[in-house]
């Protein structure tokens, strides 16, 4: 007997072959995605370990660092709700912490991951006028006890508009949930989201996806109904009989 698939058009063959192609691609993208981003997960922060269900994620940058400014573009493009953290008590800050107290967010020792707090240019002090990304009330602080100082003595402006974690590590200090004003560049950051996250582009993907499963079912009923009902043959003469 025949195989189904042979009764198939062409343009059917050409589209249930694209179908598998497509499905062992994916399979591989999706061990791809998993593997990059293994080290980089997200994590909630969940309401009833007194949180607020958002999502945050550290990440680590490679090459001579990244600016409080280009952190920031980023963070807002991991996902449509995404932006540098912001903490607005001691709970969210300890939280926090606890995401980033590994050598691997703290590479030169003394310098942890940029946040998402600013300082207008021209402040008063060093510790006015500074905003969260999200216009969220800048009321909880967690300075290092000689922070912030704009730097005067060392930066030509005096000014340090841009926050992250920071111990003073010549003092012998070691990893803490404290913060520094700062104008430089750095190798980690730290993102926040409202919602699970989604890539675009994995979204994308899975809607491109569907929509060829869909098209590959769909050619397959309709050369079904041009075939019309199977048609039995006896080919076995020895089961004729003359009458």
């Amino acid at each position: 007997m025949a195989r189904q698939s042979d009764n198939l058009s062409p343009k059917t063959h050409s589209g249930l072959f694209l179908l598998r192609r497509v499905t062992s691609t994916t399979a591989l993208f999706f061990f791809l995605t998993t593997v990059s981003y293994a080290s980089t997960a997200w994590v909630e922060w969940r309401v009833e370990d007194g949180g607020n269900d958002h999502y945050y994620k550290a990440v680590t940058v490679s090459g001579p660092g990244i600016s409080w400014e280009e952190a920031n573009i980023r963070a807002s493009r991991l996902t449509s709700n995404s932006h540098l953290a912001t903490i607005t008590s001691q709970e969210e800050n300890n939280f926090l912490f606890r995401l980033i107290d590994a050598p691997e967010f703290w590479p030169l020792g003394r310098d942890g991951p940029l946040i998402g707090g600013s300082q207008a240019i021209g402040a008063s002090a060093p510790d006015s006028d500074w905003t969260w990304v999200t216009g969220e009330p800048f009321t909880f602080t967690a300075w290092h006890p000689i922070q912030p100082d704009d730097l005067a003595d060392r930066i030509e402006d005096g000014e340090e508009n841009f926050l992250h974690y920071w111990v003073d590590s010549a003092s012998g200090e070691f990893r803490r949930p404290t913060w520094n004003d700062t104008s430089s560049s750095y190798l980690s950051y730290i993102v926040e989201a409202t919602a699970i996250p989604i890539p675009p582009a994995i979204g994308l993907f899975a809607s491109a996806l569907l929509g060829l499963i869909y098209y590959g079912k769909r050619q397959h009923r309709t050369a079904k109904r041009k075939r019309g009902p199977s048609i039995i043959r006896l080919t076995n003469t020895s089961m004729c009989k003359d009458y």
